[in-house]
């Protein structure tokens, strides 16, 4: 089997706690000189893509806008399809940018956008969040990903809040990012790739492994970030197990 083309989980596979990951910067330069195209990408909501370019320069590693292939502008595309343009946003504010073609309606939306509030998150939101849902509104949820590691150690992400409102609301949320088969599949487009042709390397075997899997993709896991903290108690078989990225390039070999 010969990979065509890769998708790159970015926190606990690129970088972890603001650092390059040891070996990501020559792994990514001999993926450019082999012409191997490849996508950054990744669940957050905590920063746009700006911030991502801005925060990967300051690292070390230059990519362009057209790198990434982020969750909140898949969702910008599937709320596009739906004709859906008020919006209420449960997302930090420096996510929002993505979204300022919409207009923001915090009295009757016609969806609420979940993504990772943080420490931000409170009784009064999740009872705002329900309301809006049980009058009507759509619960879209940019990922549903149960923790990630922080400087704190592991932290809940947003799939706990989104499970809450959906139990509250008897309504099930649509996911947006990984790993959902659609995400994976517009990826693979993104680079003009089948996605059977395409292998997504990251440190979350549920998440980046089994969803690439179940969209017809390859499945690399890699044993940083927060792989070390995930229950192994799965049936989900990695096309290959990675220490790290820098591993990488003898895979491909």
């Amino acid at each position: 089997m010969q990979i065509k083309g890769l998708l790159i989980d970015l926190d606990g596979t690129v970088y972890e706690n603001g650092s390059l990951i040891d070996g990501v910067a020559d792994t990514i330069n001999l993926l450019r000189s082999n012409n191997i195209p490849f996508r950054f990408v990744t669940n957050t909501t905590r920063k746009s893509r700006r911030i991502i370019v801005e925060q990967l320069a300051k690292m070390g590693l230059d990519v362009v806008p057209d790198d990434l292939f982020t969750a909140p502008r898949a969702a910008v595309s599937w709320l596009r399809e739906r004709d859906i343009e008020r919006l209420c946003l449960f997302l930090p504010e420096a996510c929002h940018e993505e979204f300022d073609t919409f207009t923001i309606d915090n009295e009757s939306p016609q969806a609420i956008l979940i993504g990772d509030l943080g420490e931000d998150w409170s009784y009064d939101i999740l009872n705002k969040g329900f309301r809006y849902l049980i009058d009507g509104a759509r619960l879209v949820a940019i990922q549903k990903n149960r923790f990630w590691k922080t400087e704190d150690g592991v932290s809940l992400d947003a799939g706990p809040f989104v499970a809450a409102l959906e139990f509250a609301a008897n309504v099930n949320a649509e996911i947006i990012g990984k790993p959902t088969p659609a995400f994976f599949q517009a990826a693979a487009d993104s680079m003009d790739l089948t996605i059977r042709d395409v292998a997504m390397i990251g440190d979350d075997i549920q998440s980046d492994v089994g969803g690439a899997q179940n969209a017809g993709a390859h499945g690399i896991l890699v044993h940083t970030g927060k792989a070390g903290y995930e229950n192994e108690e799965t049936s989900i078989r990695p096309y290959a197990r990675l220490e790290s990225i820098k591993d990488l390039p003898e895979l491909l070999s």
